[in-house]
């Protein structure tokens, strides 16, 4: 299913009966657009736990758990009632707390969100060394983190200016869980016009592997069968030296639904190991390769020290090495193993 562009696969775990420790594998292997169906999330319906009509657990794409998802929980409202879950009103259990749904017509849906938590308006918040003055709310208990900051002439603001000024917010230190921020400003009586900087979820471990090998003069690279203009904000965030990804091609501030380069595949992210060990003087046998889907497996192979994490069992089986807890800073145990 699909909401307003984001599109969602759904499974019925009161007739499945699926343990929840296989949830996070799942979402990995089922939204991979290259390998299977494909999706921006995998939503689990399941019995209600709190007097709800059923319960709701979102996954995002990379297999980690979200509190909620807005556009989610209008396609679950959907989804309840065609399949005789709930009637026109329901109640949705989330991670976030209750969500409140109602059915328009056949094709639109209303939610009621979960009531904001955490609120503290008017505070500091400093980003690229200057102080801000914004709010900070969690939509739901516990929430979806926002940052708000009011920002003058918010429709003609440069986009990178606001792209950068959202990532500094983002990760600020008063913001533990990170922040969507959101920009506004008032246009009128009753009126805001917003734009939304959304947070990444990185994988447990993944900041924590990256600093550790820059502390030894290592370089870190990433190979993405997604694209640049979402990779890119990752390496950034994350201080990666290197990123191979599939690029959108532009015509006239338009996308044309076309690349703009060869789409990336298994053979192109083992030639780009070799290309980087090149370029860095390093020989293949103190190289590292880290993945889990079979477009992996040659550079896996190819590496001096190739590991498959939390993988789907023919990268598993291919692989000299194999990480099956979600934390990717266990891989540090590997590499120093000697």
């Amino acid at each position: 299913m699909n909401g307003a562009g984001n599109d969602f696969i759904i499974i019925n775990n009161m007739v499945e009966h699926l343990p929840e420790t296989c949830f996070p594998t799942l979402a990995r292997t089922l939204c991979e657009r290259h390998l299977s169906i494909g999706a921006d999330g995998l939503m689990i319906v399941d019995a209600p736990l709190q007097g709800g009509d059923y319960r709701m657990l979102f996954f995002n794409s990379d297999g980690s758990l979200g509190e909620m998802c807005g556009n989610g929980a209008r396609c679950i409202c959907r989804y309840g009632y065609e399949n005789g879950l709930a009637g026109e009103i329901q109640h949705v259990e989330t991670t976030a707390g209750l969500v409140i749904g109602q059915r328009i017509d056949k094709r639109l849906y209303r939610i009621r969100l979960n009531d904001p938590a955490h609120i503290r308006l008017d505070i500091p918040i400093e980003a690229n060394g200057v102080c801000y003055t914004g709010s900070y709310m969690e939509l739901g208990d516990p929430g979806i983190p926002h940052a708000i900051i009011p920002y003058h002439d918010l429709a003609h603001a440069d986009e990178n200016e606001l792209r950068e000024l959202g990532r500094a917010i983002r990760h600020c230190k008063d913001f533990p869980k990170g922040a969507n921020v959101n920009f506004c400003e008032l246009t009128g009586e009753d009126e805001i016009f917003e734009r939304t900087f959304e947070r990444v979820t990185f994988t447990p471990g993944a900041l924590e592997l990256v600093r550790s090998a820059h502390s030894k003069g290592w370089k870190v690279g990433v190979v993405s069968g997604g694209f640049h203009e979402v990779a890119d904000k990752i390496v950034a965030a994350a201080g990666i030296d290197f990123c191979l990804a599939n690029r959108l091609e532009v015509v006239d501030g338009k996308l044309t639904g076309k690349l703009a380069a060869d789409i990336v595949t298994k053979e192109s992210k083992l030639v780009q190991l070799l290309d980087w060990a090149v370029e860095c003087g390093v020989d293949m046998a103190h190289t590292v390769a880290i993945g889990d889907g079979a477009n992996d497996i040659p550079m896996i192979q190819a590496a001096g020290t190739g590991i498959a994490f939390c993988a789907k069992p023919k990268t598993r089986e291919a692989s000299p090495f194999a990480i099956d807890e979600r934390n990717l800073m266990l891989a540090m145990n590997i590499i120093l193993r000697d």
